[in-house]
């Protein structure tokens, strides 16, 4: 009988845990949350079969453990629940920045547990349990960052889980992980909240009411949650930094040729982005 953990269920371990089970991939889910209004809730969920105000009695007699915490308590709740882990047990994560924490996290399990990142490309702009969604990872890309040297059978339960929940795995060194994750997900985010934040100073609350499909679905992501954002763009500066110095770079390119009248050149950069986005779909 296959027992998972989950630590800290807000929308990504909350979707996790109803998965799994609708999944057929564990038969008993435990849950830790700091806050008793988060306990209740989950004690009313019929993924949930027990609910602790103790780390120590979420992961006790757990094969897998998933900390689902933003990244920047990640580490942190790795190492406290350390102590209280199956010899055999397998920790992983949720968190979109790799290289600091699989480092840290390892340190804080060296001869109890063995730790492999994840980082499911799957979430939503809303945040929190009640907005769960056991699809959540359907069909998503996700990474799994071990470290070298690490146990191969434990990588390969992890991988297996993801794909067990409909998720097209990807095994990547995790620098390599947060340079691309700069580029698709972390830049995104502060191009789109520096853009809403623009319009915002710009127009104020007048020009709400004009507001279209157009910014709405270039802004959508930045109503993510600011803590948590912070938390990811502090973890992942080194390789933040070079992606938004190109993207003013770019928009600068673009300033100047409309500037001095080179539409033949502005219009390049539209074609480019049209290709690429339509290569998307």
């Amino acid at each position: 009988m296959t027992t998972i953990a989950i630590l800290a269920p807000g929308l990504l371990g909350a979707s996790l845990a109803a998965a799994s089970k609708a999944s057929g991939l564990c038969e008993r889910v435990q849950v830790w949350a700091r806050r008793e209004e988060t306990r209740r809730q989950c004690a009313e969920q019929a993924w949930c079969d027990s609910c602790s105000s103790t780390i120590e009695g979420a992961v006790s007699g757990a094969d897998l453990v998933w900390v689902c915490a933003p990244v920047g308590a990640i580490s942190r709740l790795v190492a406290m629940a350390a102590p209280h882990l199956k010899p055999d047990a397998i920790v992983s994560d949720v968190g979109s920045t790799k290289e600091r924490l699989v480092m840290e996290c390892e340190r804080a399990l060296e001869g109890r547990a063995v730790f492999v990142g994840s980082h499911p490309m799957a979430g939503s702009e809303r945040s929190g349990l009640s907005n769960a969604d056991v699809n959540l990872y359907a069909g998503k890309p996700c990474f799994v960052t071990p470290s070298q040297g690490c146990d191969e059978r434990a990588v390969k339960r992890i991988e297996k889980f993801w794909e067990g929940l409909g998720m097209r795995v990807t095994r990547i060194d995790a620098r390599e992980h947060d340079r691309i994750v700069a580029c698709i997900s972390h830049l995104p985010h502060v191009v789109a909240a520096t853009l809403a934040s623009k319009v915002a100073e710009m127009g104020g609350v007048g020009w709400r009411e004009y507001v279209g499909s157009g910014l709405m679905d270039t802004t959508r992501v930045a109503a993510g949650s600011t803590p948590m954002w912070m938390d990811i763009l502090q973890h992942n500066r080194e390789e933040i930094l070079p992606m938004l110095r190109g993207i003013i770079e770019g928009l600068e390119h673009v300033r100047i040729h409309l500037e001095q009248g080179r539409f033949e050149a502005v219009e390049q950069v539209l074609e480019s982005g049209k290709q690429f986005r339509e290569s998307l779909d």
